[in-house]
């Protein structure tokens, strides 16, 4: 039998049947929903903190610093950051595939900017920055080893990419510079701070703690604003950006 029922709604037996299913997104959308999700992750880290100094008989402490705290590696913070870093490297490597189908003369940069973000996304799961400190010695210069590495680092990554970004639209380029300074503010800054901190403090302060939770949320919220910018540049003029994904019967 070669179909069932006539006329509307007829459902071919035998034949390749497709499904479409289809959820839109804007920069400015998705940006709100993320903006939501790292204030309430901070708030949830503080709230551990304060449980910490203030709260020491609070059942659920340990609980909850364990699973937010913005200053540990592994938990469901921690989490996000990496996904967030990890969704700035795939729209790095879209951007890069259509540049270069496009002939854009800067695609081999877009493709180089998403293998930094995949390193970064490793770095921030698993702290990798933080074996520079044990291998190398520059207290006479920061109490963090890592930040004067990661100071030439930037310095290095500014200069291979100033060009693209100059010429990039303005609307998208301011973006850019602000998820920059906005990063660079948690990770250098702040960071910097927090050293300072530790020295008279110690890591087990209130004060370090408060620096820390800077620290973090200015670095997410940088890449809030990052993959803000990111999707304004896919969406510029108008254009209508779709991603398939293609299930296929294995058998």
């Amino acid at each position: 039998m070669a179909e069932r029922g006539r006329g509307r709604g007829v459902i071919p037996t035998g034949r390749h049947l497709e499904s479409e299913q289809k959820v839109s997104v804007s920069p400015r959308g998705v940006a709100r929903s993320l903006v939501l999700v790292v204030v309430s992750l901070t708030a949830l880290s503080l709230l551990g903190q304060l449980a910490v100094h203030f709260l020491p008989d609070f059942v659920l402490r340990d609980r909850l610093v364990a699973t937010f705290n913005l200053d540990e590696e592994g938990n469901i913070s921690a989490l996000y950051s990496t996904l967030a870093i990890l969704s700035c490297a795939g729209l790095l490597w879209v951007i890069a595939r259509i540049e270069r189908e496009a002939g854009g003369r800067w695609w081999r940069h877009w493709a180089l900017l998403s293998v930094i973000f995949v390193g970064l996304a490793v770095d921030e799961f698993l702290a990798l920055h933080e074996e520079i400190d044990s291998r190398l010695d520059l207290s006479e210069v920061t109490q963090w080893s890592w930040v004067a590495v990661g100071i030439v680092f930037v310095a290095v990554v500014a200069c291979i990419f100033l060009r693209m970004v100059v010429q990039l639209p303005w609307p998208v380029r301011r973006l850019f510079i602000l998820a920059g300074l906005l990063y660079l503010s948690g990770t250098i800054v702040m960071e910097t701070v927090g050293g300072h901190y530790v020295t008279v403090w110690g890591h087990g302060s209130m004060a370090y703690a408060l620096c820390t939770t800077a620290e973090e949320l200015l670095e997410m919220i940088g890449i809030v604003v990052f993959i803000s910018a990111l999707l304004s540049y896919l969406t510029q003029g108008g254009r209508n950006v779709v991603l398939a994904v293609e299930l296929e019967d294995g058998r």
